[in-house]
Order: structure tokens, then sequence, then C-alpha cells
């Protein structure tokens, strides 16, 4: 994709995103005003207007993750909204959500550091923690079957699933890492190629 010549990277302040996000995101409006209809533009540009830790936040999400500008600002918001220094209540634990490929060790790891600067309780903190879960993770379905309502009892729960994904993702690990090609599979459902 061009950038078209207009787009000068020198009107866009490179800015850490981090402590601000919401101020971070109306500055890159404002500079990328002449190109608001642009969405492509505003995706390539989006990540020069970050540094530090935030760039490296934004190089780090999965290739082909962000399909358009609407879903680049939301994921930077989900992401950094947290990280502001505000004063914060329980309600902002609602907004901490598991994304569609995330790894249940992962979510449940924000989750507690989200909690640390929260003073609610265990019920509260359960129901945030449960409604936020991909609906679709097994997880959730055997927490609402058990009626669980403790975050601490979430945690015990938790943690057969989070063994299993962590061998499945060392069993794809040792799967896509062939050998010497004998007696491997192309994938676990294959069976091997014999000459």
């Amino acid at each position: 994709m061009q950038v078209p010549e207009k787009v000068l990277y020198s009107n866009i302040l490179l800015l850490l995103g981090v402590s601000k996000p919401v101020q971070h995101i109306r500055h890159f409006w404002d500079k990328m005003v002449g190109h608001s209809r642009n969405g492509p533009v505003l995706c390539f540009t989006f990540p020069v207007s970050l540094k530090g830790v935030a760039s490296d936040w934004f190089y780090s999400l999965p290739p082909h993750s962000l399909h358009n500008f609407t879903e680049v600002i939301e994921t930077f918001l989900t992401y950094y909204a947290f990280r502001q220094e505000i004063k914060r209540n329980n309600h902002h634990l609602l907004f901490v959500k598991m994304m569609q490929g995330d790894r249940l060790k992962s979510y449940l790891n924000f989750f507690q550091n989200q909690l640390k600067v929260s003073k609610c309780g265990e019920e509260v903190a359960a129901l945030a923690c449960i409604s936020r879960l991909q609906v679709a993770h097994p997880l959730y379905k055997h927490l609402l079957k058990h009626n669980i309502g403790k975050m601490s009892e979430i945690l015990i729960r938790a943690q057969p699933y989070i063994q299993f994904e962590e061998a499945m993702k060392a069993s794809s690990d040792h799967l896509a890492k062939p050998s010497d090609g004998v007696g491997k599979s192309k994938s676990p459902r294959e069976a091997p190629d014999h000459p």
C-alpha cells in the first residue's frame, strides 16, 4: 500500500500512548483529519504514532488480526485504557475481555492485575471475570454449570484448562518443527507419508 505524499510523518507527534490513550487517539485523529475517510492510510500510519512499549505491543499483535481502523482503535483503547493514571472503580473490570485467540492463562493474569487496583469483593470479581470470558471457552460453560461465585474458585478450576491449552500449544509447536521428516505427520489427523 502506498501512503499519499500529503501524509507527513513529521506531523504525527510520537506519543507513548499508554498514559493517555484517549488523548493520543484524539491527537492522531486531529493530525490525520485530511485522511479521515481513508481507513487503510489511518491503519498504516497509526503505528508510526506510537513508541516504546505501545509500539512493541502493537507490533506483537497477530498478523491480520485487525481489519479496519475501528478495530485498531478499539483494540488500542481496550488494552491501554486500563493503564491510565485515573481513579478506578469496579466498572473498569467489565472492560477486561478475553479476546479471540487469547490464552486463558494470559487473560486470567491480566484480569488479576486489574483486580489489584480495584477494591471489589470476590463475588463481583468472579462475576466480571466470567462475563468477559469467551462464551465458546469450555471454562465458561463449566463455571456456569457449577455456579461458581468466587474468584479464588475460578482460579482453582481454571488450572486444568490452562494445562490443557499449554499441552496443546507444546504439541502443535512440536509438530510444526520437522526434525528429519521421517514418520512425521503433516497434521495430527493425517497419517505419515511412507515411501
